[in-house]
């Protein structure tokens, strides 16, 4: 926001009110955005979700075992990048051809 400097005439109100009105009550609210997620939480989702899938109670053969501590290292990482996310798809896709 600039401030104006007054006019020299101090005994016009009219200019202090129109200023006042057009800084102060002439702008509506801005609207409140709903927060959008972020990348890393919806990585961190899409990976919960993935280890839903499977019932960690019970005994896998080992290359499931491997995917599944591939996705518990990736969610231990502080930054999970999109080659990750790749790097999970690329298992999925041989563990469904293999089991399929």
């Amino acid at each position: 926001m600039r401030i104006k400097l007054p006019p020299k005439n101090r005994n016009q109100g009219i200019y202090w009110v129109s200023t006042y009105l057009k800084y102060n009550l002439d702008k509506s609210p801005k609207p409140i955005k709903p927060k959008q997620p972020t990348k890393q939480e919806l990585y961190r989702k899409h990976l919960y979700d993935l280890l839903d899938c499977f019932n960690l109670e019970e005994e896998h053969p080992d290359d499931i075992t491997d995917y599944l501590n591939e996705i518990n290292r990736v969610l231990s990482l502080k930054t999970i990048t999109q080659k990750h996310i790749d790097k999970i798809h690329l298992i999925i896709g041989e563990l469904v051809s293999k089991y399929k």
